[in-house]
């Protein structure tokens, strides 16, 4: 029964808790001797919108988590330039009544990289939707998804001493504005190419923000798995 239960699942999988987290204290406390420490669960959380979907609360590490897609916010047709209407988004929200889960805002019309007004006026754009979803939530832990850090497998993986890291690194410090408003980061670790190690090294810079003053943040690192 479980096997057939999970076939139906293709899931937002959380790393860390923390990013950043994982700094020199955290090593000189596990040198202390001492009781092992239990390690923390490894949460899987559920963003599928299948119909009849079987429900999972027999399961305690796979949880809830809400994503806000640009289709009900924004209207058919609508410029991609333009702001979605208040009142609509409000309203989207308010359906999801007083959910204290993780909520995703997953808008990708607005340019993040590349010219500097634009990515300042996008910048704005999503603080001013991100207010109005906070307004109506908020206990829910609300981020943008694929903002901080910017997805960007072949600068990320390069390293802190290169060129296009660094490049990479600039990018997403344009985006800092939006760290203060968001109470969790939500980047991207789809797995886009064979190559097991270099995933990993995107995972962990796509852990740690992008940008130093992303410490301390917490993320849930999103990708999409197909389980059978």
């Amino acid at each position: 029964m479980r096997s057939r239960r999970l076939k139906w699942l293709r899931l937002f999988v959380t790393g860390l808790a923390v990013v950043g987290g994982m700094g020199p204290g955290v090593t000189r406390a596990a040198e202390v001797e001492g009781p092992p420490t239990v390690p923390p669960p490894f949460i899987v959380f559920d963003a599928t919108l299948y119909k009849n979907k079987p429900s999972f609360s027999g399961y305690p590490g796979l949880r809830p988590i809400t994503v806000l897609y640009e289709w009900p916010l924004f209207l058919t047709g609508q410029s991609s330039t333009g702001l979605p209407s208040e009142q609509t988004v409000r309203s989207v929200v308010k359906e999801l009544g007083e959910a204290s889960e993780p909520v995703v805002l997953d808008i990708e019309r607005w340019p993040l990289k590349g010219d500097v007004q634009a990515v300042k006026t996008s910048v704005s754009k999503l603080l001013a939707v991100l207010s109005w979803i906070k307004n109506e939530m908020p206990r829910a832990k609300i981020g943008t998804y694929g903002t901080v850090p910017l997805p960007d497998y072949w600068r990320a993986i390069r390293g802190p001493t290169n060129a296009e890291f660094q490049t990479w690194q600039q990018d997403n410090d344009r985006l800092d504005e939006l760290l203060p408003h968001m109470d969790a980061l939500y980047p991207s670790i789809y797995t886009f190419y064979s190559d097991r190690q270099g995933w990993v090294t995107y995972c962990d810079c796509a852990d740690r923000g992008g940008s130093p003053k992303s410490q301390g943040k917490a993320g849930l690192c999103i990708s999409v798995a197909a389980v059978s």
